[in-house]
């Protein structure tokens, strides 16, 4: 098993321990695969991490089919997306983001397009900022880098990414000229299927390559597809073993390598349908939703980048693969469904129990105070503005919505 599985050494630990937990893995055979990967025994199960575990996943039972308990959430999401539309913002006009399988072939091929379009565009981000920049793709990855430990086992994550992912879309159709809008990776949608099926990952010209070569011991690089020449140019943050190490501490420096992955299909097993559904379904308030996306063994915004491994288990550099802005759009669908289920009471809810993440956030300075007034702040070449700008996907400059 190549290291590059479990990602950053004082993150992950206590992620795979609830993995354990919660998807019935074998639990001395993950074991094993963790010291391989050179990371020693996981993270014990202290009493602050076990009362964390059972507090984001409580209140899991669904009382109706999952199909059933699904179309009635999007229903609910679609009665209420326009009765919150900023003027300006009409049926007529409003950006509908699809799933990568029901996109067209040509507009595929535009976003794929678009993303090698974006790596050949010259950076805008300081290289005494980020010394590793070289390209305009790069000023996602430098600020992802820099920010990581503010946003992640944070109330910022959803909020954040939002923005993020926005900024990321208009880049690719103003800069490249992609003709549609930031497709999402519905990860429920292929549970049981193997990898190589998915139209996301079949190797197809339509599709962003697939899984990595796995024939070595250390790396897991793409050599097919039309993402086989894409080059990661930063990262990873020293603390992971992955191929290739950073030669800085903070992994900004210059670091050009092929882009990894490591396909493990079981880290999926537990975003069914139905898993999904009692997530948006019984989460009541919005410290619970942050506290059940991140790093749970049902976690939505974790399982995902456990499930691709390679760069998305350094999870600083992870946005070095087209593949992160799909599943960051696909957990703001969730977001946007969870809010519009109440929007009275949720639209402008935000989490402020920052608190709850502390057992994972050992070391680390404390995540900046969060409010509805306080500035997003992605980089200096990105627009500043205040969270309550991208609580609705309607309001402000934001007009889009979810099939």
């Amino acid at each position: 098993m190549a290291p590059s599985r479990f990602g950053l050494a004082s993150i992950w630990p206590a992620f795979l321990a609830l993995v354990l937990l919660l998807q019935h893995v074998d639990a001395a055979a993950m074991q094993k695969r963790a010291e391989e990967a050179g990371l020693g025994p996981l993270a014990p199960d202290t009493p602050e991490v076990m009362a964390i575990t059972h507090k984001a996943n409580a209140k899991m039972g669904l009382d109706e089919a999952p199909d059933v308990a699904m179309q009635r959430i999007h229903d609910r999401y679609m009665q209420n997306i326009y009765a919150d539309m900023a003027p300006g913002c009409t049926k007529d006009n409003i950006a509908v983001r699809k799933e990568w399988s029901d996109l067209s072939d040509e507009m595929k091929r535009s976003f794929i397009s678009a993303c090698h379009c974006m790596a050949n565009l010259p950076a805008k981000t300081s290289r005494t900022w980020a010394p590793g920049v070289r390209n305009r793709w790069d000023d996602w990855v430098a600020p992802h880098i820099h920010n990581w430990r503010d946003i992640h086992f944070s109330v910022w994550n959803a909020i954040w990414h939002r923005k993020f992912v926005v900024n990321m879309e208009r880049a690719l159709r103003q800069e490249c000229g992609y003709i549609g809008y930031m497709p999402f990776f519905d990860w429920s949608r292929y549970v049981g299927m193997a990898p190589e099926d998915w139209p996301l990952f079949d190797g197809s010209d339509t599709s962003i390559s697939g899984d990595g070569d796995h024939r070595s011991e250390t790396c897991s690089f793409v050599t097919t597809g039309p993402f086989q020449n894409w080059t990661v140019n930063m990262g990873p943050v020293p603390g992971t073993t992955v191929c290739i190490d950073n030669p800085t501490e903070d992994g900004l420096a210059y670091n050009p390598r092929p882009l990894e992955r490591q396909f493990d299909s079981g880290m999926l097993q537990n975003l069914t349908y139905e898993k999904v559904a009692a997530t948006i379904q019984n989460v009541e308030d919005m410290n619970e939703w942050v506290l059940r996306i991140e790093a749970r063994g049902v976690g939505l915004h974790s399982m995902p980048h456990a499930f691709m491994g390679g760069l998305q288990a350094n999870i600083p550099a992870s946005a070095g693969d087209c593949w992160f802005f799909l599943h960051h759009c696909m957990l703001d669908r969730m977001w946007s469904f969870w809010q519009l289920q109440d929007p009275a009471n949720r639209l402008y809810q935000i989490a402020t129990n920052q608190h709850e993440f502390d057992p994972f956030r050992t070391g680390w300075e404390p995540a900046p105070p969060i409010s509805l007034d306080a500035t997003i702040h992605i980089s200096d070449i990105f627009l500043d503005v205040k969270v309550r700008d991208v609580m609705s996907t309607t309001q402000g400059d934001l007009c889009y919505m979810y099939e």
